[in-house]
């Protein structure tokens, strides 16, 4: 993900608009972001936008069906889902 907007978590650390960072979890409307030499930050959803359009393309294929879980995945490609039942 890239950041659209400055963040200052600290007196001697300002973010810049555009650091890259990984999703690591969603708290409502909000994600944790693992920014690169960072580390965690929260924003809104509407303050990233993605690095590149195949990490839209992968993430809508790769998303499970509603009511469905990580079982759905590929067997090519498992995934681990942490929210997962089984």
């Amino acid at each position: 993900m890239t950041t659209r907007v400055d963040r200052v978590p600290s007196p001697e650390r300002r973010v810049p608009q555009g650091a890259v960072g990984r999703v690591m979890a969603q708290q409502g409307d909000e994600l944790d972001v693992m920014v690169v030499r960072v580390g965690v930050l929260r924003y809104a959803r509407s303050e990233l936008v993605p690095r590149k359009i195949g990490q839209v393309r992968y993430a809508r294929a790769a998303a499970p069906m509603p009511g469905t879980c990580c079982a759905r995945a590929p067997a090519s490609r498992p995934r681990w889902d942490p929210w997962c039942a089984h």
